[in-house]
């Protein structure tokens, strides 16, 4: 029973060795979004950053933590 069982992993492997490793995607690959950045000049706290792009590296320092 055990050679039996040794022969058959044995045959499986060697039958399965061209065989990539990777389960495919279910889903396929989209191409990236492009966004248009929208600017509105305004700096309520006046720290030199425009208000969207603060509100923008605030989201992004939240994700990162």
């Amino acid at each position: 029973m055990k050679k039996s069982f040794v022969l058959l992993i044995s045959l499986l492997l060697v039958g399965c060795k061209d065989t990539p490793n990777q389960i495919p995607s279910p889903t396929p690959k989209l191409p990236p979004v492009q966004i248009e950045k929208i600017v509105i000049n305004s700096d309520k706290d006046g720290d030199g950053i425009l208000d969207l792009d603060d509100i923008v590296e605030g989201a992004r320092g939240d994700v990162a933590n």
